[in-house]
This record gives C-alpha cells, sequence and structure tokens, in this order.
C-alpha cells in the first residue's frame, strides 16, 4: 500500500500504521524529509515481519514544522500537524 503526502518544506515526519484498537503495529518511517512529494509503501505487515490479518487500519502522519518548539500533535498552534488516513484490508 503505497502512502503519499507532499510538504511545503522540510520536516521531521512519523509516519505509522495503526490498527482498529489503535495499536501501532508498524512504523513506515521516521526523520528529517525534504520538501515535496514522498510516496512510501507499507507492505502490510507489523514491526516482527508478519502479515497483517483482514480489517481497518489507521496511517497517521505526523509532522514537525521548523517553527515546532513543543508536541507535533498540536497543529492549533502551529507548531505541527497530525493527519490520519482509514485503510480496510480484505
Amino acid at each position: 500500500m503505497t502512502l503519499r503526502f507532499t510538504l511545503p518544506h522540510s520536516a521531521r515526519v512519523s509516519l505509522a500504521i495503526f490498527d482498529g484498537a489503535g495499536r501501532r503495529i508498524r512504523e513506515v518511517t521516521s526523520g528529517v524529509v525534504s520538501q515535496g512529494e514522498h510516496a512510501f509503501t507499507w507492505d502490510l505487515r507489523d514491526e516482527s515481519g508478519r502479515a497483517s490479518g483482514a480489517g481497518v487500519y489507521l496511517a497517521r502522519l505526523e509532522v514537525e514544522d521548523a517553527w515546532s518548539r513543543g508536541s507535533s500533535r498540536n497543529s492549533s498552534e502551529g507548531r505541527g500537524l497530525g493527519l490520519e488516513s482509514l485503510a480496510r484490508l480484505r
């Protein structure tokens, strides 16, 4: 499964997959990413390499921008951005 996003400038990001119960099952990427379009692939496996079962999964992208001085989840104060997307695997 390909997860795509665009950044207006370089930023520290964390892209992770969660199961329907809210447990993190895989970190797809974490670190500084350059400005522009990006595509990361989740191979539908957990951190241990086991295939994920059928179900609903959540992809969470957290972005800490250059002006951030705190939590990357506090977008109301311009400190970062968190985006979430649902996917159903069959």
